[in-house]
């Protein structure tokens, strides 16, 4: 890989890191009450298999208002 391409990947892979890191932490602070669907076994299978879109699906549409 060129100097230019990893100038691209590696702040694309630390958004990604930091994006999982916030939707975990995020999904382990809230009760079932507080997820869409009442399930966060699901929502956390969303955001570990789903890589990057996982956590910003549950980021958008996971999270009830409060």
């Amino acid at each position: 890989m060129t100097a230019e391409l990893w100038a691209v990947v590696i702040p694309l892979i630390a958004i990604d890191l930091g994006l999982l890191a916030y939707a975990l932490l995020d999904l382990r602070r809230r009760t079932a009450d507080e997820v869409v669907g009442g399930h966060r076994g699901i929502w956390l299978a969303i955001i570990l298999v789903l890589t990057t879109v996982g956590p910003l699906a549950y980021l958008f549409a996971g999270r009830r208002r409060q």
